[in-house]
């Protein structure tokens, strides 16, 4: 064999996007939570040299809109005023009072894309990870409901009385 003449087999692969962890795709959140908590995993492939951010897009998913289509126009056009942060470096997100509110009862549509500010790492389907849904369950207001016990009424013995009263004050 000459020098410098030969082959060489070799694969390139691409680094694969991150998978949306929190929430899970379809789940009803408490509106009880004032903030919602995003987390992703991270890109996984390849990244030697690469520095790795991510952008987050969270979008109300119109009546009749397909959430891929309410994706594609928050990241393409930032059609349906939605919730993007750019170039974070951690996989989380915990949205702040600043952000735009999530309202209770809306179906939203999340979807990361990861991004290699060296430009040195592809990614698959361009770094944007499988678009998740979720919902905020409706508000719940409990009312305590109390009953009268007359006074001159004493239990027996063997009996109880029961009372519905939270002991635990409302905070």
């Amino acid at each position: 064999m000459e020098v410098g003449k030969g082959c060489a087999n070799f694969s390139i692969s691409r680094a694969q996007p991150p998978v949306i962890t929190t929430p899970q795709d379809g789940q009803v959140l408490s509106p009880q939570q004032p903030n919602t908590v995003f987390s992703w995993t991270p890109v996984i492939g390849n990244t030697i040299g690469a520095n790795v951010v991510y952008d987050l897009y969270v979008v109300k998913v119109l009546d009749g809109q397909n959430p891929n289509d309410a994706i594609n126009g928050a990241i393409n056009f930032k059609a349906n005023n939605p919730i993007i942060k750019k170039n974070l470096t951690s996989n989380q997100y915990v949205t702040q009072p600043y952000d735009l509110k999530i309202d209770s009862n809306s179906l939203y549509a999340v979807a990361v894309v990861a991004h290699d500010l060296n430009r040195k790492v592809g990614f698959v389907n361009d770094g944007k990870s499988e678009i998740v849904t979720f919902t905020k369950g409706k508000s719940i207001m409990t009312i305590p409901i109390t009953t009268t016990i007359p006074k001159d009424s004493k239990p027996k013995v063997g009996e109880y009385v029961f009372t519905n009263i939270d002991p635990v004050p409302y905070s």
